[in-house]
């Protein structure tokens, strides 16, 4: 080795250091006098305490009948909430089936794994109607009827796409015969 290629080398290794250090010094920085410790447990107890808020395990308003079955009421209206393979209730998050839940906060679940075999079926829980519009895939948008009105569509093949529902604003992913 020369001694060309060994001064470059200590360079590299010396700047390196240097970024490491830096790294580090900036992590454990803190402006106030309870050090890094308290900051990092104050922000896992918000993380902890904000997650529930933002996707509950079971729909707001929700009820149990005796048969386990769970219902909403939608303009003194009761509706029975769809289930996955029959006993599963649709997760906010991921859920794998056939069911998309258009709520007042936005599309339960946010992604969606479902079957060509079957149709998917969209179940407006809000009472304004609901048009679901998809992103950059040519089907029409179609409006869902508010008060537990339904909409079924059944794709065809591999299929992962984005749609758009009017009330919320928000989007959803299907994810057809892809499973995770």
């Amino acid at each position: 080795m020369t001694s060309f290629s060994r001064r470059i080398g200590s360079k590299r290794f010396s700047v390196a250091a240097a970024m490491l250090v830096g790294v580090g010094v900036a992590g454990c920085s803190s402006s106030t006098a309870s050090g890094p410790t308290r900051t990092s447990q104050t922000r896992s107890r918000q993380t902890s305490t904000t997650a529930p808020t933002v996707f509950p395990s079971r729909l707001p308003g929700a009820h149990t009948l005796p048969d386990g079955k769970q219902y909403v009421v939608v303009a003194r209206k009761r509706i029975i909430l769809p289930t996955e393979l029959g006993r599963a209730p649709v997760d906010p998050v991921r859920s794998m089936g056939q069911n998309v839940l258009l709520t007042a906060s936005g599309p339960w679940p946010h992604q969606l794994f479902a079957r060509s075999s079957s149709p998917i079926v969209f179940t407006n829980l809000t009472t304004v109607p609901v048009t679901i519009s998809f992103v950059s895939y040519p089907v029409r948008p179609h409006v869902v009827p508010p008060d537990g009105g339904t909409w079924s569509w059944k794709p065809s093949g591999l299929i992962s796409l984005a749609y758009k529902d009017s009330a919320t604003h928000s989007y959803g992913n299907l994810s057809v015969n892809m499973f995770p």
